[in-house]
Parts: C-alpha cells; sequence; structure tokens
C-alpha cells in the first residue's frame, strides 16, 4: 500500500520533481532486498547458482550504465527525466559574458543590468553579488542606462522598440524540455532510449535575448566573448 499510495499522492502533483523518485522507490527497494534475500537462500537459488549470479550481474550492469549515462553524459540534457532545472549549459556563456563586460568597464559588481521578469529565472541567482541590477515586468525606455539588458527572446520586438539604436542584439540559450511523444513509437525507438536514452521526439528550447550597449562592445570583442 505504501508504493500504491506514495504513486497516487505524487502523480497528482501538477510539478514533478525529480526527488519525488525517492519517496516512490523506497518501499520498493524495501521490497527488492526481501526478495532477493528469500530468494538468495531459497532451494531454487542454490539448485540454479548461475542463474541468479547471472541475473545479479545483469542488474548491476544496468544501473552502472544508466548511472554513468546520467551523471557524465546527460547531467544537462533535457531529455533525462532525472534533471529537474533545464537550464542548458550555453547559460554559463552569459554568466561569463556579463562578468568579462563588468571587468573590463571596471564597473564590477556595481554594472547596472536590467533582466526582464520572465527571464529573471535562474540569472536571479548567477547575479546574487552584483549590488545594481533588478528584473522589471517589462524593459522599457527607462532601462537605457543599462550596461546590459536580457529579456525574454519572444519579446525582442518590443525590446528593440523600447532600447532604441544604441544596443546591439544577440541571443543565449535559456532551457529545453523534453515532452514525450508516444504517437510514433516503434520498438527500435524504446530500445534507443533504454539503451542511449535517445528522445522519441525532439526537444523544445527557450532563447534569452541580450543587448548591450554599443559604446561597450568593443570590450567583448576583444575579449572573444560575441
Amino acid at each position: 500500500y505504501w508504493t500504491v499510495l506514495s504513486f497516487v499522492c505524487y502523480s497528482s502533483i501538477r510539478v514533478k520533481a525529480p526527488w519525488f523518485f525517492i519517496h516512490l522507490l523506497l518501499p520498493q527497494i524495501l521490497l527488492a532486498a526481501a526478495f532477493f534475500g528469500d530468494f538468495w537462500g531459497s532451494p531454487f537459488r542454490v539448485r540454479h547458482r548461475r542463474l541468479g549470479h547471472a541475473l545479479a550481474a545483469l542488474l548491476a550492469v544496468i544501473t552502472i550504465h544508466h548511472t554513468v549515462l546520467l551523471n557524465y553524459y546527460h547531467a544537462w540534457d533535457p531529455r533525462e527525466r532525472m534533471v529537474t532545472a533545464q537550464t542548458l549549459p550555453d547559460y554559463l556563456r552569459l554568466q561569463n559574458l556579463i562578468g568579462d563586460l563588468a571587468f573590463r568597464t571596471a564597473t564590477g559588481y556595481d554594472m547596472p543590468i536590467a533582466v526582464q521578469e520572465s527571464a529573471a529565472w535562474p540569472m536571479a541567482w548567477y547575479l546574487r553579488d552584483y549590488k545594481n541590477w533588478r528584473h522589471f515586468g517589462d524593459i522599457e525606455a527607462r532601462d537605457r542606462d543599462k550596461s546590459i539588458v536580457i529579456g525574454d527572446w519572444n519579446d525582442r520586438e518590443k525590446i528593440r522598440a523600447a532600447l532604441g539604436p544604441d544596443y546591439v542584439e544577440t541571443w543565449f540559450p535559456h532551457r529545453g524540455w523534453y515532452v514525450v511523444d508516444t504517437k510514433d513509437m516503434t520498438v527500435q525507438k524504446a530500445w534507443r532510449w533504454f539503451v542511449h536514452h535517445e528522445p522519441f521526439n525532439s526537444i523544445t528550447y527557450s532563447f534569452l535575448a541580450v543587448y548591450i550597449r554599443k559604446d561597450l562592445l568593443a570590450n567583448l570583442l576583444q575579449a572573444g566573448r560575441i
């Protein structure tokens, strides 16, 4: 009943998180331990010792294989169901760009930055040491004094109009998420997902529009950031 109730309760929660698996797996781990304890000392296992050893070895190989894929190859990959924050690795390039611009303009953590509210997470974490930044509902003309402006790519037309001609626009990947679609599922696709974690369908991405003041752009070009 523990497993069933956990599955029902956590399945009803709209937002799923990987740590929910702990509550689902804990009773199953106890059941599996009890099963293998009984199996290991059972007459069946004694008579079929090689079968028992082969089964244990197979399960160990499968567990190690998926653990290595998750932790060393797909740690940032939204196709992995154990990845909760689908912020992409390229997001760190934007963090490095901001840090480099702050250094080269000698403004440091006082560099003025504007971040659109819809683009504020997880940027708020990466800008936690900066003193002169804040996020607004929308980017407006009052933000023309900022060294760098970050907004939602889908709102770039509005942001361009608000900032005027004194900024250069570029973009950075923001998030990626994978929604499983089994409509065109085949045995081969299922097998490749199990073995290689290849997604059944395409991954959806969102992007950030980043605006840098033209008079500061030479600093970044010199550093090779753009």
